[in-house]
């Protein structure tokens, strides 16, 4: 991802837009983590003057998560300069902050580039997240039916004859083959009847 000038960092934290914050708005800057905290609550934490740079919630869709996870690895993971710190809220639980030295100009400048780069097209990596869809798809695949044997062979038939998607965030298509490998194991279709070998026609050799 390259670096756009035009763009500095921003200040406000909003749970709705990409990376957990707004867009990309000239003269603003990245909130600090204390003033994240200065209407309804008070920062304790050892890291006041540190930039966030990227939020989520307990309640965050799959892209929020894997815009967040995805710009802790572009940040080059928790160091001496990066660290995640997570706060109590009433309405979703938690939120989960990714924060950044005030010294750490490398990581500053790797979160602005990210913070350009969604503001053109939402996602920061296509491939994790579609992995991460894809996950999630299985684990409530696997809490809808796991009391049917071989469940998951039957989701694979049903993928592999090109009849219903999964994993791509469309869930009206999702719950489709959900329901559709509940209807096979619930009513399996007639086994195929044996073939007798006196009734196969003849060739000649």
């Amino acid at each position: 991802m390259g670096l756009r000038y035009e763009y500095t960092p921003v200040r406000d934290i909003r749970s709705s837009g990409a990376l957990g914050m707004n867009a990309p708005q000239s003269g603003k800057r990245f909130g600090r983590m204390a003033d994240a905290f200065k209407r309804s609550a008070v920062y304790y934490g050892e890291r006041g003057d540190w930039y966030i740079v990227a939020a989520r919630t307990r309640d965050s869709d799959a892209l929020d998560r894997s815009n967040f996870d995805v710009m802790l690895t572009h940040l080059g993971g928790e160091s001496d300069g990066v660290a995640v710190e997570e706060a109590s809220h009433w309405l979703c639980g938690w939120l989960r902050y990714l924060i950044v030295a005030p010294d750490n100009r490398a990581g500053l400048r790797a979160a602005i580039e990210a913070h350009c780069a969604v503001s053109d097209y939402p996602v920061l990596n296509d491939e994790h997240f579609s992995n991460l869809e894809g996950e999630e798809f299985w684990e409530f695949a696997e809490s809808e039916l796991k009391q049917f044997d071989g469940w998951e062979d039957v989701m694979r038939k049903l993928q592999d004859e090109g009849n219903y998607f999964a994993g791509c965030g469309d869930s009206t298509s999702e719950w489709k083959l959900i329901e559709a490998v509940r209807e096979y194991c619930e009513n399996p279709p007639p086994p195929p009847e044996p073939i007798d070998p006196n009734q196969l026609p003849l060739f000649p050799l």
